[in-house]
């Protein structure tokens, strides 16, 4: 399922970051899913408490400002850095289709005790923020309804024989 929200959002990510350069001027992203991360997560959550599972939207601001200093291990460690990052918490594990903004792999499901995340316990984003993330996923939705009932599933996890099945049913590659 991991995979399948990915697939649907890429070409979304693509259309919000041409509009953005249309209309605020911004350079498009190189990688798609670059500065996604805090409305994808709200999507991957809705989409799993949909289905029934108990997820949390969960996110880490290191800094206040690009160039500010650190105020805690906060968000998702890449090879230099922490990052701002937002993810989702599921059954003890977390889901991630945006970390590849990091030069980490794509998908990440791993156990929500990877020491590549570090989540505070509070969302640090300005209320107007909050309701454009709300806003984005809303605007998507039907969009995913209609993609969800025409996609197909096919085999491959990503994930490791001690994945317990609930998560590798999230985790599944359904194209």
């Amino acid at each position: 399922m991991a995979f399948k929200m990915r697939r649907f959002l890429e070409p979304v990510w693509v259309r919000g970051h041409e509009a953005s350069a249309r209309t605020d001027g911004e350079a498009i992203a190189d990688i798609p899913s670059q500065f996604t991360c805090g409305r994808t997560s709200l999507f991957v959550c809705r989409v799993l408490q949909r289905k029934g599972y108990d997820a949390a939207w969960i996110n880490g601001v290191p800094r206040r400002a690009v160039d500010g200093p650190e105020e805690g291990l906060y968000g998702f460690l890449n090879a230099e850095q922490w990052e701002s990052h937002a993810w989702v918490e599921c059954a003890g594990w977390i889901i991630d289709i945006t970390a590849d903004q990091f030069a980490a792999p794509a998908v990440i499901v791993a156990p929500a005790d990877d020491p590549r995340y570090g989540k505070q316990l509070r969302d640090t984003a300005l209320p107007r923020f909050v309701a454009a993330r709300e806003q984005a996923v809303s605007d998507i939705w039907p969009e995913w309804l209609l993609f969800e009932r025409t996609a197909t599933c096919t085999s491959g996890t990503g994930t490791s024989p001690a994945t317990p099945p609930e998560i590798r049913n999230i985790a599944a590659d359904h194209r």
